[in-house]
């Protein structure tokens, strides 16, 4: 079991279940904005994808976080990115990224990328086939590469394409 566990030790000594904890104060409400909300899926009011939610401030927090299920934010309370959030505003700020679109297509496939990293490593917990071991490394192998990329390449990968390469593996 420790040879399965040291697979998923990060380059930052971080392991790969601490790198799924979603961080808000690392990220600039990505989610707010980029998501939209429906009344019929857990959310008091509907808004459109790319409008930011009237809860967010300029500092991007929300002025209502600590009352989310009082206020009938039930999406809100239930989302996790799962970390995509504060590695997209982590790499636009390193990369100067301003263009909003961008910021959120970047989003949205590191969020794919995430869960694919994710069910990979319920499958290498589960796994008792060399062989399928060694492609399920591989895959988590090509995950970091495709995690790395910049946000304009992540902005414009296949995500879909991707995920129906590895379904053989899930």
């Amino acid at each position: 079991m420790a040879e399965k566990e040291n697979f998923w030790q990060l380059l930052n000594g971080e392991t790969l279940a601490e790198s799924f904890v979603t961080d808000c104060a690392a990220c600039v409400g990505i989610c707010c904005t980029a998501l939209y909300f429906a009344k019929e899926e857990g959310f008091p009011i509907d808004k459109m994808a790319g409008e930011p939610c009237k809860y967010l401030q300029k500092d991007h927090r929300c002025s209502v976080h600590a009352d989310l299920m009082k206020k009938g934010f039930h999406g809100c309370v239930n989302f996790d990115c799962m970390g995509a959030g504060q590695l997209a505003a982590q790499k636009a700020k390193n990369e100067g990224i301003t263009a909003p679109k961008t910021l959120y297509d970047c989003f949205f496939t590191l969020m794919q990328l995430r869960l694919a990293l994710f069910l990979l490593w319920q499958a290498r917990l589960a796994c008792s086939s060399g062989s399928l071991e060694e492609q399920i490394r591989c895959a988590v192998e090509e995950n970091a590469r495709l995690t790395s990329m910049a946000c304009e390449e992540l902005a414009r990968l296949d995500a879909h394409g991707y995920h129906q390469k590895l379904t053989p593996l899930l």
